[in-house]
Order: structure tokens, then sequence, then C-alpha cells
């Protein structure tokens, strides 16, 4: 980790943690992101147990196999159209049959199942559901 953040301050970063004491280290280290295999297995299996048709729904989502039906995020352009509309006038839903899921503002704020009112505005990361076709249209107007 180190090393590679000397290489480049830009670099995003992800390191695996075995315990709880690395992770700490590991982003004082220069990590952007830390992962912990254990921690995400362990809660998996409990979703699993606790919510098994939603864990099936995610694993369906995001696994390659399942190419059809992806969950994606993308960040919008200064440039694009989206930028100072709504979701509903923004008609992703309408036109291109996808789920805004959230919206990350430029703040950090994470809005959950945005309302068709929420502003899109630049810089803000789109989580998105849908099918595969469909997000690469949304992605081409996103950057734009």
């Amino acid at each position: 980790t180190m090393s590679a953040r000397l290489l480049s301050e830009r670099l995003f970063i992800i390191a695996r943690a075995e315990d709880e004491r690395s992770e700490e280290k590991l982003r004082r280290g220069g990590a952007s992101r830390v992962v912990s295999p254990y921690v995400t297995a362990g809660t998996h299996v409990v979703q699993a147990v606790l919510r098994p048709t939603v864990t099936d729904f995610l694993d369906f989502a995001t696994r390659v196999e399942h190419m059809e039906l992806n969950i994606e995020e993308t960040q919008i352009g200064p440039g694009s159209p989206l930028v100072g509309s709504t979701l509903k006038e923004s008609r992703m839903r309408q036109d291109l049959r996808l789920i805004v899921v959230g919206i990350k503002k430029g703040s950090g704020a994470m809005l959950f199942n945005p309302a068709p009112e929420a502003r899109i505005e630049a810089g803000d990361i789109l989580v998105i559901l849908g099918h595969r076709q469909d997000l690469d249209q949304l992605l081409a107007r996103a950057g734009a």
C-alpha cells in the first residue's frame, strides 16, 4: 500500500485487511479503501439467513453471469444534459427503464431511494439498476 501510494497520489488503492486492527494502519499507509474478506463474508452469511430474497436479488444483480441486469454507478459530468434536471425530468425511468437507487452528492451525503423531485447536479454519482443497454445509454448522457 505504501509503495503504491508513493508511486501516485491519485491512485485508487484497495487493500485487504486480515483483522480490524490492520484497517486503520492500511488507511494511514495510503489505502483508499480497505476490504476485510472475513467481515464481508460473515456479513453476507448473516444477510442470507435474515433476508434470503434480498440476498438472492443482490447476488443476481451484481454477478457477471447475469449481465442482463446490472447495478452501475456513474458520475454526472459538468456538460451533461442531466445537470439541473430532477429525476422525473430526466425521464430515466420512463425512457430507459432505469431505477435510481441512490445519489451520492458532491458533499458526500448519500440519498437513498431519492424522490422524483431530487435534482441532479454536476459531480453527483448516481447508483442505478437496469439492463446493460439502457445503462450504457445513460452513461453516454452522464459524462457529456
